[in-house]
């Protein structure tokens, strides 16, 4: 098995509330789970409008988080936003960099449209 990640959930409104006026980007909240199934990276990759859920591709990371729900906690997890698996600059990702390989767990991001 690999990482995977799965987006359950997207507000297709368009814009939260709080992001309609001027002073603040148009932003999509976008929540999921993501599985690290033997491997010890992954990337969340908020621009693949072909995954289920991402209806609009983000353009840059505007807000985040990430937990972990089950699993053996032996190091602390390392996660980036706007990076790929490996650190690398990509706009739009969130970067799972160092979590145990048997970690599974939810995140959320407040993405710029």
């Amino acid at each position: 098995m690999v990482f995977s990640y799965t987006v359950t959930a997207a507000y297709t409104t368009g814009k939260l509330k709080s992001a309609q006026g001027n002073e603040k980007p148009a932003l999509i909240h976008y929540e999921g789970t993501w599985t690290m199934g033997g491997d010890t990276k992954g990337s969340i990759d908020l621009t693949d409008t072909t995954k289920t859920n991402v209806n609009i591709a983000a353009v840059k990371i505007y807000r985040w988080n990430f937990g972990i729900t089950t699993g053996t906690v032996t190091t602390c997890p390392k996660a980036k936003p706007d990076v790929d698996l490996d650190g690398t600059a990509k706009l739009g990702c969130i970067g799972l960099l160092v979590v145990p390989n048997d970690n599974v767990g939810t995140f959320w991001a407040d993405v710029v449209q």
